[in-house]
């Protein structure tokens, strides 16, 4: 018989000595830790060290930790710069200076221009060097790193609030540039049309029952698609409506003497013969 060995005890797992700057047996719900852990991802990134930030990150991947990475100040343009900014809704434009920060997104650009000018957010469209501005992106990542680049706002039209609803925010309407902005900032005063009591005079003649287009009146069809002249069509009321209403200008003073009537001569002229 041959002899049997004695069985061998079970092997134990060995684990792997953790890196001293990272704490394995970190509690998720231990706010501390996670701050040092983080604070070391943003050194070991800083340092070039991706073995380090590789395995502080795997950790706080596996605790699922709701992350915000940004760059810090120093990676940016100095500030404060003058944006020089175009604005425009549907009714009007105008020309502002704003002092913004290179490293500012166009959400915080946004809101100042909230604050300032009372345009929400919802209807703020910035364009910069060609491209839809998104809220999380920096100015600077558009290009904006001196004083004197240009942006571009157009605002929306405000959404009309239903009958009996008041606007839950502060809502602008097409044409309050004028108002809110001063004329020193650059804004073409919109000419206001003068008043007249006329009636504006009727185009000559035949309208299109198809396309509404006004035709000559000696064109036997439509010019634009070839609807042929209606039957009914008749141009003497049309001629009669072209004639220039008259218009009667009294003037305060001695009416001019006009021309006599030779009916008093020839009846002087009769008696003496």
């Amino acid at each position: 018989m041959c002899p049997v060995s004695p069985p061998s005890p079970p092997e134990v797992p060995t684990l792997q000595a953790p890196q001293p700057k990272v704490d394995l047996c970190w509690s998720p719900g231990d706010s501390m830790e996670r701050e040092k852990l983080v604070g070391h991802l943003a050194r070991a990134i800083e340092d070039g060290d991706e073995k380090g930030a590789a395995q502080a990150a795997a950790i706080l991947a596996q605790h699922h930790v709701a992350l915000s990475v940004q760059l810090q100040e120093t990676c940016f343009p100095p500030g404060p710069i003058r944006l020089q900014v175009t604005v425009e809704d549907a009714a009007s434009s105008a020309h502002v200076s704003l002092q913004v920060h290179p490293h500012c997104t166009i959400a915080t650009l946004q809101e100042q221009v909230f604050s300032e000018f009372g345009f929400p957010p919802a209807v703020q469209r910035w364009v910069i060097g060609r491209c839809l501005c998104v809220p999380e992106c920096s100015l600077a990542s558009y290009g904006v790193r001196r004083d004197g680049d240009p942006a571009f706002l157009y605002l929306l039209s405000a959404p009309r609030e239903a009958p009996g609803r008041s606007p839950q925010g502060p809502q602008k309407t097409d044409g309050e540039l004028s108002r809110l902005f001063p004329q020193s900032l650059g804004l073409p005063r919109a000419p206001q049309p003068a008043s007249s009591s006329l009636p504006s005079p009727l185009q000559p003649g035949w309208s299109c029952p198809s396309c509404t287009f006004i035709n000559a009146p000696s064109r036997p069809g439509c010019e634009m698609c070839s609807t042929q002249k209606p039957c009914t069509w008749d141009p003497l009321p049309a001629a009669s409506t072209q004639q220039p209403p008259k218009v009667t200008k009294r003037e305060d003073g001695p009416i001019p003497p006009g021309p006599r009537s030779l009916d008093p001569l020839l009846k002087l002229s009769g008696d003496l013969c």
